[in-house]
């Protein structure tokens, strides 16, 4: 374990908490997290909320009664499959009212939900059930073909089938499936094979009474996107779900209307910002979520739109989609009051262009899978266009100086961003040495080591500057690529962009740029996008190299992957 000098003598700049003056009147810096499990707070907003919509999903709507009704009916399926508290059991599922029914229930009977990306091969997925131990798996018509051929050799012993419009009428789900709008395919019936519905009709009258610790207990065992490799499991506990479900909330209740808010559930629940920031903040206090199982954004913007959605989840690029979309204007989104993004960096120029576009701004937040994931949002009272936003309560951020291992104690200091909180993680699963990697004990606490280089100002905001793994090193410089894209963006002629560095051994790095352009400049070349960064970086900073591209690969939830780029 490593060893760390912190604190010497006066408190740091982080320990002195400098945020709290931004925090709004009624928010404290400490607030009480229940001891209980992820489902209990949803429970009790069907006490209640009973006749509250909680779900709409294809025009279906679910009330809170029935949303209890449906995940403890799962519940009690699962016991009477002879799964016990502990068993890990897979969710391979789009966004859809299964997925909530499948995870709420599993978590409800002490069960560990294991969510993996529905667009994920065979092999990953026996990666995923191997390494987890998963006893069942829960998939789509369209996918049980690929998962059946993904279970071999693993210790799952039954597929629970589903196709997304099962909670349909049968006439609007046959409708849908005659004109194609619902993908549908057939699956062998045995005993190993059983259909969503026909799992779901138990003879338990009761569910198990299985005491569950929500600090030792884990929830939900999130595999992450493999950017650094294999993907690990993230060890998350009831109470990491339940602490910063209830904290990050916190931040945002001066501004709700208990069980009047309608909810954008786009983002993957597969994802740990839908199962916690989006599910559970939304169900836990009775709000609706309107669900959409993919991305459409005709659909996304007329849907918005009809039901009049209030609070909007997004990430970076899906925002700079809809700036680039013809119909988008601001009388779709006109009655969202809050537009909230995560998950990457946002660009300065997209935030600007948005706030000039619907005359409101973009509140971002910071948090990773290993954090559950919030760690930082900005207030919604004052925020700062650039900034990622201030600690949530009950949470301490620090920078560390990457060289020296110590606290950095000026502002506006680059360093690594470490987390100290209720809702880090338990650790890695099957992984003790990657664990202690990064979960590092100092003066009395464990922080989590991010990997994320940032700054503070002396208010209490912190800026992103990169991933380490992201900063170019050119002839000795170290280089930030987010610097560079957040240049980019400022051209008119640029829609998407990346940048990586790409092995030179003469430089180190060459420092290369990705580029997707608007169509009106389809005409714009290398020589005018060096023009363009030549009096806005310095010459070290500036790309060497230029490859325009159609689209830039991207992970299900909206974050370009690098890792895919640096395969070229």
């Amino acid at each position: 374990m490593h060893n760390y000098l912190l604190f010497v003598s006066n408190k740091s700049i982080f320990e002195n908490k400098p945020w709290l003056k931004n925090y709004h009147a009624t928010i404290k810096d400490n607030i009480d997290i229940p001891e209980e499990s992820y489902t209990e707070a949803i429970e009790r907003a069907a006490k209640e909320y009973p006749d509250n919509t909680a779900i709409i999903f294809l025009g279906k709507k679910l009330t809170y009664t029935q949303l209890k009704e449906d995940f403890y009916k799962f519940a009690k399926a699962l016991d009477e499959n002879k799964i016990k508290k502990g068993d890990k059991i897979a969710i391979f599922l789009p966004n859809c009212i299964q997925f909530v029914v499948a995870y709420l229930g599993i978590l409800k009977i002490g069960a560990i939900a294991v969510p993996i990306n529905p667009l994920y091969t065979s092999s990953e997925i026996n990666q995923i059930v191997k390494d987890s131990n998963s006893k069942i798996i829960i998939c789509l018509d369209i996918h049980y073909d690929n998962v059946d051929e993904a279970i071999k050799n693993s210790e799952i012993n039954k597929v629970i089938v589903t196709n997304v419009a099962d909670y349909l009428p049968k006439i609007k789900k046959t409708i849908g499936t005659i004109i194609k709008k619902i993908p549908s395919a057939s699956y062998p019936q045995s005993s190993k094979v059983t259909a969503f519905k026909e799992f779901m009709e138990t003879k338990n009258k009761d569910i198990p009474n299985n005491r569950i610790n929500s600090k030792t207990d884990l929830a939900c065992l999130q595999y992450t996107g493999g950017t650094t490799g294999i993907p690990k499991g993230v060890m998350l506990t009831h109470r990491n779900l339940v602490s910063d479900r209830t904290i990050a909330y916190s931040t945002i209740k001066p501004f709700l209307k208990a069980g009047k808010e309608i909810e954008l559930a786009l983002l993957p629940m597969f994802h740990i910002y839908g199962q916690v920031v989006i599910l559970g903040g939304s169900l836990a206090y009775g709000h609706t979520l309107l669900i959409f199982p993919r991305l459409d954004l005709n659909d996304l913007i007329k849907k918005t739109k009809d039901h009049g959605v209030t609070m909007f989840y997004g990430v970076p690029t899906l925002y700079n989609a809809l700036l680039n979309h013809n119909k988008f204007n601001k009388e779709y989104v006109k009655s969202v009051k809050y537009f909230l993004s995560g998950a990457d960096t946002l660009p300065i120029e997209v935030a600007k262009q948005w706030k000039k576009t619907t005359g409101k701004e973009i509140i971002q937040g910071y948090g990773l899978t290993e954090t559950s994931p919030v760690v930082n949002v900005s207030p919604f009272n004052k925020n700062k266009i650039g900034s990622f936003g201030v600690p949530i309560p009950n949470t301490l951020v620090g920078l560390l100086d990457v060289e020296k291992n110590v606290m950095i104690q000026d502002y506006n200091t680059e360093g690594e961003l470490i987390v100290n909180g209720p809702q880090v993680m338990k650790g890695y699963w099957n992984s003790i040495d990657e664990t202690k990697k990064v979960l590092i004990k100092f003066e009395g606490k464990t922080w989590f080591k991010t990997g994320d280089l940032a700054k503070m100002d002396e208010e209490g905001y912190f800026y992103f500057i990169d991933r380490i793994k992201d900063m170019i090193k050119y002839k000795g410089y170290l280089v930030s690529a987010a610097e560079i894209e957040n240049v980019l963006y400022k051209h008119p002629a640029i829609k998407e962009t990346a940048v990586i560095g790409i092995t030179n051994k003469a430089v180190g790095e060459k420092i290369k740029a990705y580029i997707v352009l608007n169509e009106k400049y389809e005409n714009t070349n290398e020589d005018e996008i060096i023009r363009w960064c030549n009096d806005k970086l310095a010459p070290f900073k500036i790309p060497k190299l230029i490859e325009f591209k159609d689209s830039l690969p991207k992970s299900t939830i909206g974050k370009i992957l690098k890792k895919e780029l640096r395969k070229n």
